[in-house]
């Protein structure tokens, strides 16, 4: 076997994690390329499928280093951020996210209050689409191993969502902290929270090879981290994420999807990240600017204008995914900043990569 024989890299930042992953492989040998350790071996129910794990510690930098580095010499189909992390509304410990989007909170300007500037991480489509049908599907709950299953106070089995994750690189044991606020008032739809994800799916997407998501089992909740881990939960998180991602990787192998069917169509996170730079170097003080908001249908007094004019772009983005905001879409704004500006290369780039 060589390097470029590798269907899948999954990357992890813990041992708990790495040994989840183990658990649903076979014929398991540590290989070296390029400084990496990296366990490899044959999924147990997809035997065709190779399957390469990375342990890169905690955090980005790290992360987006190793996933780089792996990628590059495995040049996997996949890349998978897998782990645990802390959940921050809506979901339980045990429970499994897989992303729909990752947010980086890092991002921004420190002047008397901290202003978002929101980035994003890449997620496929088509794992998206695994994604959601295996959260529907209870089945992947048969693929718990011993160490996972239910956790105590929850008392029903762990369920599957599909929703935004939020990454950055500190712990966040208490919902008051100044990064969980900020969490709550930028990043209001994020489910669960970690410190890999975008890391690992920036550096393990940067030759646009490979597909990317992040699947994370909840071992804790922002404001009783450290009650929850000393009650295991962490190998029992673990255990459940695996399951899911097994599940997941399954329906990928089985795929009748032609590879490299997306390579036309750009990940969600990378369009939004371009129309909210060109929005804001149009419309520097926000939609609000000229009344453009309005004109392309949308109801003005839903807009929340604190912050600078990225941030409330990036709000106004986050009101439209929602299903607020009037009758705006992105096509009518896009319609009317066209209007505004008949010769920007930066608008005509926007409607050609929606076409």
């Amino acid at each position: 076997m060589t390097a470029n024989d590798i269907d899948v890299l999954v990357v992890t930042a813990l041992k708990l994690e790495r040994l989840a992953v183990r658990s649903h492989l076979t014929d398991i040998a540590t290989e070296t390329y390029s400084g990496l350790a990296a366990d490899i071996g044959t999924s147990l129910t997809s035997p065709g499928q190779r399957i390469a794990v990375i342990e890169t510690g905690p955090g980005n930098v790290d992360a987006g280093i190793f996933a780089t580095r792996a990628e590059e010499s495995f040049r996997p189909k996949c890349v998978v951020m897998f782990g645990v992390a802390g959940g921050v509304k809506d979901v339980a410990i045990g429970d499994v996210v897989a992303s729909r989007k990752i947010y980086w909170v890092e991002a921004g300007k420190a002047a008397n209050q901290f202003r978002s500037r929101p980035e994003f991480a890449p997620v496929s489509p088509s794992l998206l689409q695994l994604a959601r049908a295996v959260s529907a599907d209870n089945s992947w709950q048969a693929r718990i191993k011993s160490d996972g299953g239910v956790w105590p106070a929850t008392g029903r089995m762990p369920e599957a969502f599909v929703g935004p994750i939020v990454v950055g690189e500190k712990v966040v044991v208490d919902d008051r902290a100044e990064v969980a606020q900020i969490i709550a008032e930028t990043f209001s739809d994020a489910i669960a929270v970690d410190m890999e994800d975008f890391g690992a799916l920036r550096g393990g997407t940067t030759n646009e090879r490979s597909k990317a998501i992040a699947i994370r089992g909840i071992s804790d909740l922002m404001a009783h981290k450290a009650d929850a881990d000393a009650g295991g939960s962490q190998p029992l998180a673990a255990a459940n994420g695996a399951a899911f991602l097994f599940d997941l990787l399954d329906r990928l192998a089985n795929s009748t999807t032609v590879a490299g069917a997306e390579a036309t169509a750009p990940p969600i996170s990378d369009q939004i990240n371009r129309f909210v730079s060109v929005a804001r170097k149009l419309y520097p003080a926000g939609p609000q600017q000229d009344a453009l908001w309005e004109r392309a249908g949308g109801d003005a007094s839903r807009l929340n204008l604190e912050g600078g004019g990225a941030t409330r772009w990036w709000h106004a983005i986050q009101l439209i995914e929602n299903g607020g905001g009037g009758s705006i879409t992105i096509d009518t704004l896009l319609a009317q900043m066209r209007e505004d500006f008949t010769n920007s290369d930066d608008l005509d780039g926007l409607v050609n990569g929606r076409s």
